[in-house]
């Protein structure tokens, strides 16, 4: 989620002498809101999909909403 939100630099692209990072993370409007974060979906181990609020309720009991 960390990375989702402050991004992650996963590669370099090169203009002539210059570089430029490129930078992965969710969209602006996702990462504004709580209520967006909550909603986006986690991918399980067994290959389920359950929004992040369901996780977070599981892994981390006492995170309030």
């Amino acid at each position: 989620m960390g990375i989702g939100i402050g991004g992650m630099v996963i590669a370099e692209t090169v203009e002539g002498l210059e570089r430029y990072p490129i930078q992965v993370r969710f969209p602006r409007e996702d990462r504004d809101s709580l209520a967006n974060l909550s909603s986006l979906p986690i991918l399980t181990k067994s290959g389920a999909t359950v929004p992040w609020r369901r996780w977070r309720n599981w892994w981390w009991p006492t995170a309030r909403p």
